[in-house]
């Protein structure tokens, strides 16, 4: 699962060591459970070894637990020891398997659709002793190494894709080139793209995207608060206001209610007028901060709200009457 690795250190010295897939938010839990300010952080790539470097981490400071998951370790020593890891940001490749004259063809699809043809294979049966000098012909964006699980595990291979496969085939003098490219364009690529794994719908990928930025939005906008309740309206004009300030397409309200769903969160209609409300978190409105200090900062709220009622929403009085007070704040603040 991708997480990130954290470690943060406490106002008293000690450092915790730590995994999240939200870790901006974990840290202000650690930082609400414990009473102590959160000094010191660092946060490694999404990665796919989180828990792995975690519990290497815990056994190599074993010495210098304190209480529970606190250590007495200098930060910097900390983190120094985890960027010696290895973070892995990227899934192995599944190998699809083809057979040519006895000889093994693996290909796989990346996260962007692209498909790759393992480097070695394609050598082989184009009689290519020295792999890597075959494919020195070939321009950077058509070669590259990617993680391949393989029977003795998972190895980085050097791949080439479609463009640099006809390349290496074209500039083979080997008289089965020719029935090789036929055998490849007639059975392996169609083959593939009957299995849905080559060329990734757009739909998909933009799905991907999407979520991705709705993640987030949610580390950048919800405070963790196991006793509070946020309107779901009041929820959607946060993150109209979070997508129009970081450039991105906001989506409806009911796409916004299916991912806080798949996050965990609950909701219930709340009294005395049976709204719907999500539990769970309070809302920090990075987009129309409450304190100003510019004129560009009640600019961009203004241009946000104005981009709101443009594009035809609606709001009831009390929502007016607070979006006018807090405008109104904003400008007392600038003078």
């Amino acid at each position: 699962m991708l997480s990130h690795l954290y470690i943060v250190e406490s106002k008293n010295g000690l450092i915790k060591i730590g995994r999240s897939k939200c870790p901006k938010r974990r840290i202000a839990e650690i930082a609400k459970a414990t009473g102590t300010a959160v000094v010191k952080q660092y946060l490694s790539p999404l990665c796919l070894n989180a828990q792995k470097i975690e519990r290497y981490l815990h056994k190599h400071f074993a010495k210098h637990r304190q209480e529970g998951e606190w250590f007495k370790v200098k930060f910097q020593t900390a983190v120094k020891e985890a960027k010696k890891q290895e973070f892995q940001t990227e899934e192995p490749s599944k190998a699809l398997s083809f057979e040519f004259e006895s000889n093994q063809l693996r290909t796989m699809v990346d996260e962007k659709g692209i498909l790759w043809f393992v480097a070695k294979d394609v050598c082989n049966v184009l009689q290519h002793s020295d792999v890597s000098m075959a494919c020195r012909i070939l321009d950077d964006d058509e070669k590259g190494t990617r993680k391949v699980c393989t029977l003795g595990g998972t190895q980085r291979m050097l791949c080439v894709n479609e463009s640099g496969f006809y390349v290496l085939v074209i500039r083979s003098n080997k008289p089965q080139a020719k029935k090789f490219r036929k055998w490849v364009t007639s059975e392996v690529l169609p083959s593939i793209r009957k299995t849905g794994q080559y060329s990734l719908p757009k739909q998909q990928l933009k799905g991907k995207v999407e979520q991705k930025t709705f993640e987030n939005f949610i580390a950048d906008c919800f405070i963790p608060d196991s006793t509070n309740k946020e309107r779901a309206r009041d929820i959607y004009l946060v993150y109209q206001g979070w997508c129009l300030q970081n450039k991105c397409e906001a989506r409806t309200i009911q796409w916004v209610g299916m991912q806080l769903r798949k996050q965990g969160y609950n909701k219930s209609k709340c009294p005395p007028n049976g709204v719907a409300c999500w539990h769970g978190f309070r809302l920090n409105n990075l987009a129309c901060p409450a304190n100003p200090s510019s004129l560009e900062d009640l600019q961009s709220y203004l241009s946000a709200l104005s981009k709101n009622l443009a594009a035809g929403m609606e709001y009831s009085n009390a929502e007016l009457l607070s979006l006018v007070n807090t405008a109104n704040q904003k400008v007392m603040a600038i003078q």
